[in-house]
C-alpha cells in the first residue's frame, strides 16, 4: 500500500520543481524566525496601544499582567491573531524558494473540506458531552462577554491555526514529500516538530528538565499532528485539517478552558490547570481517543464519499 493518494500527488507537483533540502530547511528557518518576530512586534503594538501603562518606565509587564498570556479578551485576540505573521513570511518563502502559492495548499473543494472538518467536530463534541464533560466545571465569563467578542476571536483562531496548517501540513509536509519518499520523513517528521512547538522549552532550557506535563502535550499534540497531516495526505489539502483544528480550539476557548490558560472569554473553566491536566492520563486518553473518534468519522466519510482508499 502506498501513502501518497492521487490527491496528496497532485498537492505536491508544484514543489517537485524545487524540491532541494537546502531550500526547504531555509524555508522554515525563516518562516519561523522573522514570523515569530512579526507576531511579537504585533503583540507588543497592541498591548502599548490597549494598555500604554505596560511600557512605563520600561517595565514590560506585559508578560506578567494577563494580556500575553491571554487572560484579557484583547490579549487573547492580538496573540492568535498574530499568527498572521506566520502566513504572511510563508507566502513570501513560497514564492522565492519555490515559486509556489500560498493558496494551492488548500487544496481541491476547500470550503466543503473546511466544513466537513468543522462539522464533524462539533457534531462529535456535542454527542460526546455526557462521556467527557465533568461535572465540577466552574463558571466564568458572562455569556454576553461571550458573544461580544465571537467574532473576533473566531477571526483569530482562523488566523492561528490556518497558520500552523500551512507551515506543517502545507509547507513542511509537501516540500519533504517532493524530495523524500519515506513517510517517515515527510509524515511523521513535521508532526513531531509541530508537537514540539508546545513545549515550554525556556523552562526546559533553565531547569535541564523535561516536566512530564510538557511531556505530554508534546505527545498529545504530534498525535494531532499525524491525523491532520493523514487528512491532508488523503484529501490533497490542508482545508479539512484546518477546520477539525479550528474547531478544536475554537470550541476550547469559547466553551470550556483550563483555569488560567487562555480563559478570557471561555463560558467554563476547568478546576485545573493546563499543567494539572496534562498530568492527569486518564485525562489525556481521554483527549486523545477524541481526536482518533473525529479523525476515523472524516475518514470513513472520504471513503463513502470520494471513495479515497482508506
Amino acid at each position: 500500500m502506498t501513502f501518497r493518494t492521487r490527491r496528496f500527488d497532485a498537492m505536491i507537483d508544484p514543489a517537485r520543481a524545487r524540491p532541494q533540502l537546502w531550500r526547504t530547511l531555509l524555508g522554515a528557518f525563516l518562516t519561523m524566525i522573522l514570523g515569530t518576530a512579526l507576531a511579537l512586534i504585533a503583540i507588543i503594538i497592541a498591548s502599548t496601544a490597549l494598555n500604554p501603562h505596560d511600557f512605563d518606565s520600561l517595565d514590560y509587564t506585559i508578560w506578567s499582567d494577563g494580556f500575553f498570556a491571554g487572560q484579557t479578551p484583547a490579549g487573547l485576540v492580538s496573540g492568535f491573531a498574530a499568527m498572521g505573521g506566520l502566513v504572511a513570511v510563508l507566502a513570501i518563502v513560497m514564492r522565492l524558494l519555490h515559486r509556489r502559492r500560498l493558496r494551492d495548499l488548500l487544496g481541491p473543494e476547500a470550503v466543503w473540506a473546511f466544513g466537513a472538518g468543522v462539522g464533524v467536530f462539533t457534531a462529535a463534541t456535542i454527542l460526546s458531552q455526557p462521556l467527557f464533560i465533568a461535572e465540577d466545571l466552574i463558571p466564568n465569563a458572562p455569556f454576553r462577554t461571550t458573544l461580544l467578542w465571537l467574532i473576533p476571536i473566531l477571526a483569530a483562531v482562523l488566523i492561528q491555526t490556518g497558520a500552523e496548517e500551512a507551515v506543517f501540513r502545507g509547507y513542511l509536509q509537501t516540500q519533504l514529500a517532493a524530495r523524500f519518499a519515506t513517510p517517515w520523513l515527510w509524515l511523521v517528521l513535521p508532526s513531531v516538530l509541530f508537537g514540539a512547538l508546545h513545549m515550554d522549552w525556556i523552562t526546559i532550557a533553565l531547569t535541564g528538565a523535561v516536566p512530564m506535563a510538557d511531556l505530554a502535550y508534546f505527545l498529545s499534540a504530534t498525535l494531532s499532528g499525524l491525523l491532520w497531516a493523514d487528512l491532508t495526505r488523503v484529501t490533497g489539502g490542508i482545508a479539512m485539517a484546518w477546520g477539525a483544528h479550528f474547531a478544536t480550539n475554537a470550541s476550547i476557548i469559547l466553551f470550556v478552558s483550563p483555569r488560567g490558560d487562555y480563559d478570557a472569554i471561555s463560558l467554563y473553566t476547568t478546576p485545573e490547570t493546563l499543567t494539572e491536566l496534562l498530568s492527569d492520563p486518564i485525562l489525556l486518553w481521554q483527549s486523545s481517543l477524541f481526536s482518533i473518534i473525529v479523525w476515523a468519522i472524516l475518514r470513513l466519510w472520504l471513503v463513502r464519499r470520494q471513495g479515497v482508499p482508506a
